[in-house]
C-alpha cells in the first residue's frame, strides 16, 4: 500500500496536456470561466442587485461553505443561493442583510452536510472584521490587492491560505472581478489550484500524476492519494498551467485552468469515469457548451482520459 500511495510527476506527460490545453487559447479559458456555476449566479445576482459589496461578501461567504454537498453538487448548491437570494426579493441593501441571507443558506437541504461545521465558518466570516473590511473597502480595492484579501481571509477562519475552501473563495473573487469590472483580480502567479476531487482525479487519469495501482480507481481510493500528497497534485497542475503559459505567451492562472479541470472532470464522474463514455461526453460538452474547435475538442478528452 505504501508503494501505492507514493507518488511522482511524470513531465512527459506535463508537456502533453499542457500542450493540448494551449490550443484553446485566452478566449477559451474566458468560456469556460463563464460556464462556471457560480460565475452565472452571482452574474444574475449583481444584474438584480447592482451593488458590488453585496455580491462579494455574499459570494466570498458561499465560497468558504462550498464543500460536502448532496446531490446536484456545486451547480445545485449555486442555484440554491440565487433562490435565497430571490426568496427576499434581491433586496440586499446593508451588511446585515446580506448576513441574514447566508445564515437562510445554510438551512438548505444542500447545506445538510456539515452543517455545524459551515455554520462555525459562516460566524467567524460575519464576527470577525472580515466582511466588514470586504464591505468597507470595496471591489476597487480588493481587486488590486487579492493577496491581502486571501491572508485575511485565512487569518480570519484559521486555515491555511493553500486550503481548498480559501482557495476558492478566491477564486470566486477573481470571477466577481471579471463580472463586474470586465478583467480579473491581481493575483499573484503563486496562487494554488482549488484542490478537490475532480482535480486530483484528472490529474491521475490525465497522467501528469503517475500512481501504482491496476484496479479500478475509486474515489476513496483518491480521498487517499489526494490527502496524503496534496502537494504532488497541486505542483504537477501549476507545471502544466507554465506550459500552458508559455504556448499562449500569456500568464495562465491556476483559477483559470481549475475552471477547464473541474468542469471535465465533472463529466467524466457522470459517466462513472467509462473511458468511452467519458471521451464522448466531455467532446459533446466542449464543442456544444464551451465552443471549442471540434479537433482540439476530441484531443482534449483524449487526453483527459488518457489511464481512465
Amino acid at each position: 500500500m505504501s508503494r501505492f500511495l507514493s507518488l511522482r510527476i511524470n513531465e512527459g506527460r506535463v508537456g502533453v496536456v499542457g500542450e493540448v490545453i494551449g490550443d484553446i487559447g485566452w478566449e477559451g479559458f474566458l468560456r469556460f470561466d463563464m460556464r462556471e456555476p457560480e460565475f452565472r449566479v452571482l452574474s444574475e445576482i449583481y444584474r438584480r442587485v447592482g451593488d458590488s459589496r453585496v455580491v462579494v461578501v455574499l459570494g466570498l461567504a458561499a465560497g468558504i461553505v462550498d464543500f460536502q454537498l448532496g446531490p446536484g453538487g456545486a451547480p445545485r448548491f449555486w442555484n440554491t443561493l440565487l433562490q435565497t437570494v430571490s426568496r427576499r426579493g434581491f433586496k440586499l441593501g446593508s451588511l446585515n442583510d446580506v448576513r441574514e441571507a447566508v445564515f437562510d443558506f445554510l438551512k438548505e437541504p444542500i447545506n445538510a452536510r456539515f452543517r455545524k461545521t459551515k455554520y462555525s465558518r459562516i460566524e467567524k466570516f460575519f464576527s470577525s472584521d472580515f466582511a466588514q473590511y470586504l464591505w468597507s473597502k470595496g471591489l476597487d480595492y480588493l481587486a488590486e490587492n487579492p493577496k491581502e484579501v486571501w491572508y485575511r481571509l485565512a487569518g480570519a477562519l484559521n486555515n491555511r491560505p493553500q486550503q481548498k475552501t480559501i482557495v476558492f473563495a478566491m477564486k470566486v473573487l477573481d470571477l466577481i472581478t471579471l463580472i463586474v469590472k470586465g478583467h480579473y483580480a491581481k493575483f499573484p502567479p503563486n496562487v494554488s489550484i482549488p484542490l478537490d476531487m475532480h482535480v486530483a482525479r484528472m490529474a491521475l487519469t490525465s497522467g501528469i500524476v503517475e500512481y501504482h495501482w491496476t484496479g479500478k480507481l475509486a474515489s476513496t481510493i483518491v480521498e487517499e492519494l489526494m490527502s496524503r500528497n496534496p502537494q504532488v497534485f497541486r505542483s504537477a497542475w501549476a507545471e502544466v498551467s507554465r506550459h500552458v503559459s508559455e504556448k499562449i505567451g500569456k500568464h495562465i492562472s491556476l483559477l483559470r485552468l481549475d475552471s477547464l479541470v473541474w468542469q471535465i472532470g465533472r463529466k467524466a464522474y457522470e459517466t462513472h469515469y467509462i473511458r468511452t463514455l467519458a471521451k464522448q461526453k466531455i467532446k459533446r460538452y466542449l464543442i456544444e457548451e464551451v465552443k471549442i474547435d471540434p479537433q482540439i475538442a476530441e484531443k482534449i478528452a483524449d487526453t483527459f482520459t488518457y489511464r481512465m
